[in-house]
């Protein structure tokens, strides 16, 4: 057996990448490497590789390289598409569907081409991963049809570090990473942060959006990053006390997940996927709509909580109960197997 993926989001740093990377890692451990396909376009590239060309010519390349048995796998939300001519299995894997929970926060464009294009490719999968429970159950309620496919499989949590029982600085620092996507709830953020005024410092990893948005209320405490390498944002959690995560919803929530492994004490807003990778033990829930002053008073008592014994034990615990890469890529080639 040969597995193939989509390249579809691999080749630029994303989420999808992260991904796309651990989870490769695991299954060479396993002897399982799998092939990824990029498509060329020599004509008119903009169009031919656009979104709802893509899949349908990653399926022509995997038809003319595999054979029977042979698996396609597109890690990319809707990026699946059946091969014609060989008789191999296809696996789709949907990270979060939250352009249809909060189409506001995504372009016209991206929201109707998953709109036409997640049908297709859940009808041309015979299995489709999900990441979580809560993205298992948002599939499964918007296309009935599919649900008999899906299965979930959780990301792994890379090795966490050793924490020292350090309490948190004089001054500490809060740190957020966010898109400027309108559901990340930046603007609550800066709001925490203000509240908390000059007793604390604040880093906010983001992209250009994100950055227009901080410029709407300059804060002289708040320190922004665009576009770091991965040596400089895990420098980022180091340098903090405390992560925020104001974010609606999340498929998962793969910045949460480094800074349980870095050790920082996390505020969140529950009623996501975050809530399955964290729960209460480890980090603070809010429901969705509290107001600033619980914000705050979870802020301050997180900060509370950074390095004290209970804490340290707590993170311990919860950490050997999470799934590492190994694990989910165990998972992985147990469905190419018996897809």
């Amino acid at each position: 057996m040969r597995v193939f993926w989509d390249g579809y989001g691999l080749g630029r740093p994303s989420g999808i990448a992260t991904y796309g990377e651990h989870l490769s890692d695991g299954l060479k451990l396993l002897d399982l490497t799998p092939e990824v396909l990029v498509p060329e376009a020599r004509l008119l590239p903009k169009l031919s590789l656009s979104k709802p060309m893509w899949p349908r010519k990653v399926a022509h390349m995997a038809a003319h390289k595999a054979s029977k048995g042979d698996v396609l796998h597109g890690l990319s939300n809707f990026n699946i598409a059946r091969p014609r001519g060989v008789d191999m299995r296809t696996v789709l894997t949907v990270h979060d569907l939250i352009p249809f929970l909060c189409p506001e926060g995504v372009s016209t464009a991206s929201y109707w081409q998953l709109r036409a294009l997640l049908p297709r490719a859940l009808d041309a999968a015979d299995v489709v991963v999900c990441v979580s429970e809560w993205t298992r159950a948002t599939v499964a309620e918007l296309y009935p049809k599919a649900a008999r496919k899906l299965r979930v499989v959780r990301h792994g949590l890379a090795p966490a570090l050793d924490v020292a029982a350090q309490p948190a600085s004089a001054k500490p620092t809060l740190f957020y990473q966010a898109r400027g996507e309108v559901y990340k709830q930046i603007p609550l953020y800066l709001d925490i942060v203000e509240a908390l005024g000059d007793k604390v410092k604040a880093l906010l990893l983001t992209d250009e959006r994100g950055r227009k948005i901080a410029a709407t209320k300059p804060l002289p405490t708040l320190e922004i990053h665009e576009n770091v390498s991965n040596e400089a944002y895990q420098a980022l959690f180091a340098r903090a006390d405390a992560y925020v995560h104001t974010s609606r919803y999340e498929g998962y929530c793969l910045p949460a997940a480094d800074a349980l492994r870095h050790g920082l004490p996390i505020v969140y807003q529950g009623g996501s996927a975050t809530d399955e990778l964290l729960g209460c033990e480890v980090a603070t829930p809010l429901t969705p709509g509290s107001p600033l002053s619980d914000w705050v008073g979870a802020v301050n008592e997180a900060i509370a909580r950074k390095g004290s014994p209970s804490y340290l034990e707590k993170r311990k615990n919860h950490l050997a109960a999470l799934p590492g890469w190994n694990d989910t890529a165990r998972a992985h080639a147990a469905i190419y197997s018996g897809v």
